[in-house]
């Protein structure tokens, strides 16, 4: 799945502020607080008074979400000690005794003092924090961004971890807590962290939300099938065409995300469902318009056939699929497809013979995909 698929909710590019800064709000009256410094440097710190050993947690106070979830932040440092880390919350809330959550940390030196840089996961009841699973090793920089999902609400909640440490964000893997403890309601999402070493933990560029107005609304396109072919019944001389190159990309991206050149990924003979091209996370009229292969005019109307096959990559959520053939300007015919499912589908449309009559310049045909 693509992430994040939601914007920065604060950027922190203001003064003086907190504890807390505008939009936050505390978790409770233990843990301190993100402040935005008097120097103007664009991020949060912590701690908000005091010194050493402490522990800082903040909602972002705009709504819950959920209970389908992603949060991100920038991470500028964890401070010094081997106890410090910095992360994000999701599914958190203040009820019952105390804090609750998923907290996803990139610890200093792990939770186990002195193993190493880590990513970790605590699940958080009433205050009390339980490591769910393995932490996952991890080289740290400044400047590195720290991100998941959390779905799920029944025997099993996953929650997925992905950072970008410069290179766009890759996902660094699962856990999976099945505990009687689990949390499986909507809540907030928001900043966690310890200050122990006696040096601010700062930070910059929170964002997040649910994840059903993002990545379950994209369409998916396999396209080594998605081609036009013209046959000449009476001497069988099948021409087959494919895409050549891009005209208009409308947000679309081939499956690296990468802007491109991205007919490459739908031109192959053999179908592979390695490579593909996808609209935007939830896409509104996103229109990818490439050109197809010039065709030698047949002379006939019969057996003009265009083939695609498409899907969209989770069962949340309503994507719909519009596919246009198009001569020029013109639109020759288009294809309606609603509610698309989560599997490849292949679709081989035939033009009637007065459909494919309409066509004068079969070395001017292109493809629209339309998703929305």
């Amino acid at each position: 799945m693509s992430f994040p698929v939601n914007s920065v909710l604060d950027n922190f590019n203001r003064t003086g502020e907190g504890p807390p800064p505008t939009g936050w709000s505390a978790v409770n009256a233990t843990w301190k607080q993100l402040v935005i410094p008097d120097t103007p440097d664009n991020t949060y710190s912590t701690p908000q008074s005091g010194s050493d050993n402490l522990e800082f947690a903040n909602f972002w106070s705009a709504s819950t979400f959920g209970p389908d979830t992603e949060a991100f932040v920038t991470l500028i440092n964890l401070g010094t000690d081997d106890w410090d880390r910095n992360g994000v919350i999701l599914r958190g809330s203040t009820g019952g005794s105390g804090v609750s959550g998923y907290n996803i940390i990139w610890s200093k030196n792990g939770t186990s003092n002195g193993s190493g840089a880590a990513l970790t996961l605590q699940r958080v009841v009433n205050d009390a924090a339980t490591e769910v699973g393995t932490e996952k090793a991890r080289a740290f920089s400044s400047g590195y961004k720290i991100g998941a999902t959390v779905t799920g609400t029944g025997a099993d909640v996953t929650i997925e971890v992905f950072t970008d440490e410069g290179s766009g964000w890759v996902s660094r893997g699962t856990w999976t807590d099945s505990d009687a403890s689990r949390i499986t309601s909507s809540g907030y999402i928001g900043i966690q962290g310890w200050e122990h070493g006696g040096v601010t933990c700062r930070a910059d560029d929170f964002g997040g939300g649910d994840l059903s107005s993002g990545s379950p609304q994209t369409v998916t396109l396999n396209a080594a099938n998605l081609s036009a072919s013209v046959a000449n019944v009476q001497s069988y001389n099948y021409q087959i065409v494919r895409p050549t190159t891009d005209t208009s990309l409308g947000g679309w991206t081939d499956q690296a995300d990468g802007t491109s050149s991205i007919y490459t990924a739908i031109d192959e003979t053999t179908a592979s469902d390695s490579d593909f091209v996808q609209s935007p996370n939830n896409p509104s009229t996103s229109i990818y318009k490439f050109k197809i292969g010039t065709i030698s005019d047949p002379g006939i109307h019969a057996n003009n056939i265009v083939a695609y096959r498409y899907r969209k990559p989770e069962a949340v959520g309503t994507v719909n699929l519009k596919v246009r053939l198009i001569e020029g300007t013109t639109t020759r015919k288009e294809w309606t497809h609603s509610n698309i499912g989560t599997s490849w589908t292949t679709q081989e449309q035939t033009l009637t013979e007065g459909e494919a009559a309409t066509i004068t310049d079969y070395s001017n045909l292109y493809l629209e995909l339309e998703a929305g």
